[in-house]
């Protein structure tokens, strides 16, 4: 049952790696470029356009981690540790929805944030301490 979770998370995770990541704004941006391209030409749809429909890249990315799980899956210590991407990703993902659930109450101020003041009326904005 852990490692169903743990696939869950991981697809979600990797699938937002992607669409949100830093690390890949740019091939993101290349293959829009590309897509614009071939739709303008009218030429039939290519294989790496799954990668621009986060729900068709997780059914890929699924099929990706659910045969990594299995085929790592063993009785040996050694071959848990070739599920480390998979944990590490569903830890990752665990994570960030934990931090999206408390967001509103427990927030990591950044090294540059000014300390944030509670307007004294309800109808001002809040402003920043100087």
């Amino acid at each position: 049952m852990l490692d169903i979770v743990v696939m869950i998370l991981a697809i979600v995770q990797a699938v937002e790696l992607w669409w949100h990541g830093e690390w890949f704004a740019e091939k993101r941006k290349e293959l829009l470029r590309r897509q614009e391209l071939y739709v303008a030409a009218d030429e039939p749809v290519q294989w790496w356009e799954a990668l621009l429909c986060p729900f068709c890249m997780s059914n890929w990315v699924a099929i990706a981690v659910v045969g990594y799980m299995l085929i790592t899956a063993s009785p040996t210590w050694y071959c848990h540790l070739f599920r480390l991407p998979v944990y590490a990703l569903a830890a990752a993902r665990a994570a960030n929805l934990v931090n999206d659930l408390t967001h509103s109450f427990s927030r990591t101020p950044r090294a540059n944030d000014e300390p944030i003041s509670e307007p004294s009326d309800p109808g001002d904005a809040p402003s920043a301490d100087v």
